[in-house]
């Protein structure tokens, strides 16, 4: 290796974990809106939770959470990105 120390592609790595997680947030969508019942205790079981309270998908309500969801893991990935390779100098 010579003394290299491998780096991070910042804009790769936040767009990689970005679309990852967009792709998560439609999945999880999807299932809400087909399977509303098992969506409902699947989130309940995951999260330890008890009731019954389902959530309606709305095509607004999809898009808004696609966009925060697909931001916030942007943001957070490069940054981990990026100290990442600040840490490896």
């Amino acid at each position: 290796m010579n003394g290299m120390k491998m780096k991070f592609d910042v804009l790769t790595c936040a767009l990689s974990g970005a679309n990852a997680m967009a792709l998560v947030w439609t999945f999880c969508s999807l299932m809400i809106a087909f399977f509303p019942k098992f969506a409902g205790q699947l989130m309940l079981y995951a999260t330890h939770l008890s009731g019954e309270q389902f959530h309606a998908i709305t095509v607004q309500g999809f898009i808004g959470g696609f966009v925060t969801v697909w931001l916030y893991a942007f943001v957070l990935v490069g940054l981990f990105a990026h100290l990442y390779n600040k840490s490896t100098r």
